[in-house]
């Protein structure tokens, strides 16, 4: 028998088909696997990421704040600034790894909620001596399921427009006002306030 002939007949013998198939799974793992090895080893990208991190850095600093926790919470506190420093601050690259901003006492309004929903990662707000700050800037956050802790003492904030946020975010913690609302259930929103304490704050 001719040796093509030969090879005909071991191909149609094996079963290919579940080859294939299994084959195409262990293939897709490893290359993921290794796509992802290959991604954290890279000198080029760490570099981007470091870099990227220290303009983010420098931003914060240049408008006198601070990084905290890790490089992941901008600290603003007490600094003349505006909205559109915060617009600035989320355009930047590593925006993306920031998860909480701190605006006490400066002199944000309700707009800059729209920047700081612009942060893809943010979950805790502060912007506690806010004097601008008033229930408008809680219905912008109403959307923002990615929010879990706002600080809003010593706002224009009222119980009317923390409740409507509440009820839009069961699963976010509200301090306002010297006090705090975190209590809400699947019957409707429960009002349950306890003395507002810096202990109390650091969820």
């Amino acid at each position: 028998m001719p040796l093509s002939a030969k090879l005909f007949l071991i191909v149609r013998r094996h079963n290919w088909r579940q080859f294939s198939l299994r084959g195409l799974l262990v293939f897709t793992v490893i290359c993921g696997i290794g796509s992802l090895i290959w991604s954290w080893t890279r000198p080029d990208i760490r570099y981007r990421q470091m870099r990227e991190r220290q303009q983010m850095a420098a931003a914060v600093e240049r408008l006198g704040g601070s990084m905290t926790n890790s490089g992941n919470v901008i600290d603003l506190t007490g600094q003349i600034i505006n909205n559109s420093d915060v617009q600035f601050l989320a355009s930047l690259p590593a925006a993306t790894d920031i998860s909480g901003v701190v605006l006490n006492g400066t002199g944000v309004t309700d707009e800059v909620v729209a920047y700081l929903n612009l942060f893809p990662r943010v979950n805790y707000i502060s912007m506690n001596g806010c004097l601008a700050i008033t229930d408008e800037a809680l219905k912008d956050m109403e959307g923002n399921r990615r929010l879990q802790g706002v600080h809003a003492v010593g706002t224009q904030a009222t119980d009317a427009g923390v409740e409507r946020l509440l009820r839009a975010n069961h699963s976010l913690r509200v301090y306002w006002g010297y006090h705090k609302s975190s209590s809400i259930t699947e019957k409707g929103w429960i009002d349950e306030k306890e003395p507002y304490t810096d202990e109390a704050a650091a969820f």
